[in-house]
């Protein structure tokens, strides 16, 4: 098979299975084994893509620069994030958007660290990795109903059987495979369930319209409405933004054999990157817009049937707290009618619940699985190939590495999302001075220094958050988030305060450098 060809090879032949499967779904397969027949297929194919020979164009590389760096922890929160706080969703998206540029316009290095840095690398590698695992195992638990452990080890086994076929010199291809199958996932539902709300089959136009309605019904709702147009203050968003920026420039995850190839892969990236960006953002508004019309204001009885769906046991993405209960930290008014703030929604029903919107059939829910999967295996898969020691890459690394990354996800000491922005943040404050200085020498003192001033502006806040606060008292608020009491000081996120590690590792690595 000719490179050039693969694109529209694997898409032909992905999209005439995914009709295959709907086939199925429609004639009554159950919604597990839908998903699981899917999610199946999408894991042979990519293994398949391995199998083709050949080295694809630089647009193909781009692809697969695109999706690698999303990644199926991000992809699977974004969404939330933007329902919930649309600017701090935002500020992400335009941070990832600056790291890309960095890569594109040349500035950062694609030779591996050495020394120390090269360890704080594989720490950070396999906490993105671990970050990204964990979003696919979650949602092998949510669809399939895996206990946490056997969906991690599914996805353990699916990144084996898509990276391990061809070796290294294959993951290019089996990129390839993998954004189209992430795309797919983010773009037919939208196009989709956007015509049925606003006519308009074009996501982004849809988005506009649909965000008109927001504001409208918000202005109407006054106080008692959630904003959608809400975030950090000005410096938060700023630091949020900054972490991934730095932390994706600091990455040498996706570097080519030159500078200008890495150059152009990222800008090409950069290009099918955007397809993503631009089209998150409305599942967000899909969402809102849907809950701010047929559920807030409704009785708990009168419901719409997603909502049930999502609040199920196993699932329990959805809490409606009119009343007391078991995923109710408190409980609204119990006059039968839900409120704003007695609707309790977990960030990753975002995107999960797309589908559903419409009242599309199950096989959609089950192409949102396989582009997580697919973001997930990609952002995994490349991190744990980009060790930065000769001769580590190849099959024993991944398979090693994978088995760390695995054992970290199944510590569920954070959520997959705040588990990838964590090792960006630590990537930005160890290995940002090899973006922001030119000069050689005094790399691993000064990544040694950010990783230190990193993880203890993260470690404090984030384990000793009531401490914390006790101290600095309105300073630093606290926040529940993934089972703990975080401080949050000035408001801001806590991880990213991590970044700061990145001018302080600077200024230590430029006095140690060699005298002139």
């Amino acid at each position: 098979m000719r490179p050039d060809s693969l694109p529209w090879t694997f898409a032909g032949a992905f999209g005439a299975f995914a009709i295959a499967v709907a086939a199925a779904d429609l004639m009554g397969l159950a919604p597990a084994q839908t998903t699981a027949l899917l999610l199946a297929g999408t894991v042979a194919g990519i293994a398949a893509c391995g199998r083709a020979g050949g080295v694809p164009p630089l647009p193909g590389a781009g692809m697969g620069a695109g999706i690698a760096w999303i990644g199926g922890a991000f992809l699977l929160a974004w969404p939330g994030i933007l329902f919930g706080a649309a600017y701090d969703g935002l500020a992400l998206l335009a941070g990832t958007v600056l790291g890309m540029l960095l890569i594109a316009l040349g500035f950062a290095r694609a030779d591996a660290p050495r020394g120390t840095a090269a360890w704080v690398l594989v720490a950070v590698l396999v906490l993105f990795a671990a970050a990204n695992l964990a979003a696919v195992g979650r949602v092998l638990g949510l669809l399939l109903g895996l206990a946490p452990l056997p969906a991690l080890a599914v996805a353990l086994l699916a990144l084996g059987i898509a990276f391990l076929p061809g070796g290294p010199g294959a993951d290019g291809n089996r990129r390839i495979g993998l954004y189209i199958v992430a795309a797919l996932a983010v773009l037919v539902p939208a196009i989709v369930v956007g015509a049925r709300f606003t006519g308009m089959p074009v996501p982004q136009i849809a988005f506009v319209e649909v965000l008109r309605r927001i504001l409208e019904t918000e202005r109407a709702a006054g106080a008692a409405a959630i904003p959608f147009l809400r975030g950090q203050g000005p410096i938060g968003l700023a630091l949020l933004g900054a972490t991934m920026a730095l932390g994706l420039a600091a990455l040498p995850a996706l570097a080519g054999p030159a500078d200008r190839e890495r150059r152009r892969r990222a800008g090409w990236g950069l290009a099918f990157g955007a397809l993503f960006l631009l089209t998150l953002p409305v599942h967000a508004a899909l969402l809102r817009s849907e809950i701010d019309g047929n559920v807030l204001g409704r009785t708990v009885a009168g419901l719409p049937v997603w909502v049930q769906q999502w609040s199920a046991p196993g699932r329990g993405l959805i809490a409606v707290c009119d009343r007391p209960g078991p995923a109710c930290a408190s409980a609204g008014n119990a006059d039968g009618v839900v409120q704003a703030e007695e609707l309790k929604l977990h960030p990753d029903v975002v995107l999960l619940a797309a589908a559903d919107l419409g009242t599309l059939p199950p096989v959609l829910t089950a192409l949102i699985a396989a582009g997580v999967l697919a973001a997930g295996l990609a952002a995994a898969g490349t991190a744990l190939r980009a060790a930065p020691f000769r001769g580590a890459g190849g099959s024993p690394w991944l398979i090693g590495g994978g088995l760390l990354a695995a054992a970290l996800a199944a510590g569920d000491v954070a959520s997959p999302f705040r588990l990838a922005l964590f090792a960006l943040a630590l990537a930005a404050a160890a290995l940002g001075p090899r973006v922001i200085r030119r000069a050689e020498g005094g790399e691993s003192i000064g990544a040694l220094t950010g990783a230190a001033v990193c993880l203890a502006l993260v470690g404090a806040s984030e384990f000793l958050g009531p401490a914390m606060h006790a101290a600095l008292g309105d300073l630093a608020p606290l926040a529940s988030i993934d089972g703990r009491l975080v401080a949050r000081p000035f408001g801001w996120d806590n991880i990213a305060f991590g970044i700061l590690g990145a001018p302080v590792g600077w200024l230590a690595a430029y006095a140690k450098r060699p005298a002139a």
